[in-house]
């Protein structure tokens, strides 16, 4: 009777059944026993002979003539199985998940090798009855599944959110765009505004002049704006004036945002226009080590006495629009309509003297009334005010001791000379004079398109084109 692969042999019999005889495969039989970790009971066809006295001769199965994992063994599928963690671990970093094209391709290939790895860990741990080694390549198998998944679905049509093979630029994350105040010891508010996240930065004094126009530099750029304490959206507390007070809550804009992110302000190019072009000079003459570059945009002069403004030049005076602008005060309408009001006296009294070309104003995007402040219906006065505190001023002998990239934009039409400019340009040591034709003391409304590509070049570390350095005539 047969049961359970035994051959077992009638109670009486007093011997095994014979096994044929076969010479040679005796002889094969005897070498591979002296074979290093052979199995001494092996014999022909997988036949066992049972030792003397025992009455019966049994057939070994296969999975019973493979012989114990040694622990060589067992380091080896320990170490497919460590090998197969190891790779899947790697894919999860991957450099090339979100790209696409060849470099999508080759990851896709390599997200193959997971399930491979862990199949062959798997497999391995089976044939050596390790059951913990068996379970890790099986969960690492349904891992790279899993991350297959993810890849190939969307990609596929089974996916909610669906993804291509091919390169295509994903859209850019939002633009940063935020408001705040900077507050002083004295009780001033400034006012600020933030556009963009990016090295490096550029600081703005005048920010209901500058903002809107200028803002798309916050693309490539960390730009903040903040308005003087006497103009604008700021709120000034007390009766301090003058270029120290100025230079003070310049430090103090800085400041806040160091606070919150150093690296962040780590290069800053100070820009001033008109006035502040003095404020922000003698910001850097102070601390040169804080200031990457400096862009005059409209500056004053560098001395009082080379200081004038010419009125001729550019548009002139707006007379019927000072006459509209006078009988609509006689009339009350200052205050029946604040925000009318004071566009009507930014248009006529102070952009359009100050331009080449008032018609541009139809086409740009400057509006400072927006927020009506008495500071915004003053700014004339406190612009004169601001001048006059600085007395009888003279930065030539501070701008031959500073050493950095100092770029002056100055329109051709800008009431204030373009000599005034050219001062300022042989004055540093290292600047250069950029002069826009067309243009007056407000470039960036005339020529937006010149000025922001000189100021994205001049803060990348290039001079703009047709920048020139100025040299004494020979």
């Amino acid at each position: 009777m047969v049961a359970g692969g035994t051959f077992a042999t009638h109670p009486m019999a007093n011997k095994p059944p014979q096994i044929p005889k076969d010479p040679m495969a005796d002889t094969v039989d005897k070498l591979l026993s002296k074979l290093p970790g052979a199995d001494p009971t092996l014999g022909r066809d997988g036949w066992k002979e049972a030792g003397a006295g025992a009455p019966h001769a049994t057939f070994i199965e296969p999975d019973e003539r493979a012989r114990e994992a040694t622990r060589r063994d067992k380091m080896f599928v320990w170490a497919r199985v460590a090998l197969a963690v190891a790779i899947g671990g790697a894919i999860t970093v991957w450099p090339y998940a979100r790209e696409c094209g060849a470099p999508l391709l080759g990851f896709a290939f390599a997200l193959s090798v997971v399930p491979a790895a862990g199949a062959w860990a798997s497999i391995t741990a089976w044939r050596w009855r390790i059951p913990a080694a068996h379970f890790f390549g099986l969960a690492v198998v349904l891992w790279g599944a899993a991350m297959w998944a993810n890849l190939i679905l969307p990609r596929v049509g089974y996916a909610r959110a669906t993804a291509g093979w091919r390169c295509v630029a994903p859209p850019p994350p939002p633009m940063v765009d935020r408001t705040g105040v900077v507050g002083q010891p004295d009780g001033t508010l400034l006012y600020t505004r933030e556009v963009g996240s990016t090295n490096p930065s550029i600081l703005f004094p005048s920010a209901g002049v500058l903002d809107e126009s200028l803002r798309d530099l916050g693309e490539q750029a960390h730009v903040i704006f903040y308005d003087p304490r006497h103009l604008g959206r700021s709120r000034a507390a007390g009766g301090s004036w003058g270029l120290a007070t100025d230079v003070e809550d310049l430090a103090a804009v800085r400041w806040s945002f160091v606070v919150r992110d150093a690296l962040l302000m780590d290069s800053l190019f100070l820009v001033g226009w008109s006035y502040m072009g003095s404020v922000v000079t003698q910001y850097a003459f102070e601390n040169p080590d804080q200031v990457s570059g400096i862009v005059l945009l409209g500056s004053i002069g560098p001395t009082r006495a080379g200081h004038r403004i010419d009125w001729t030049r550019g548009a002139g005076e707006d007379s019927l629009g000072l006459e509209l602008l006078r009988i609509t005060q006689a009339r009350g309408g200052d205050r029946a309509d604040p925000v009318a009001y004071c566009r009507l006296m930014w248009e006529v009294a102070i952009l359009y003297p100050r331009m080449s070309d008032p018609t541009v104003l139809s086409e740009t995007d400057i509006d400072v009334c927006r927020v009506v402040t008495q500071q915004y219906l003053d700014w004339e006065l406190n612009y004169d005010r601001s001048i006059a505190s600085l007395g009888n001023w003279d930065f030539t002998a501070s701008a031959r001791r500073y050493a950095g990239r100092v770029l002056v934009i100055h329109g051709r039409d800008d009431p204030i000379p373009i000599e005034s400019a050219a001062t300022w340009a042989l004055a540093f040591p290292n600047a250069r004079l950029l002069t826009i034709d067309n243009a007056g003391h407000l470039p960036w409304l005339e020529q937006p398109d010149l000025v922001k590509q000189a100021i994205r070049s001049f803060v990348a570390g290039q001079w703009p084109e047709n920048a020139v350095q100025v040299t004494l005539p020979r």
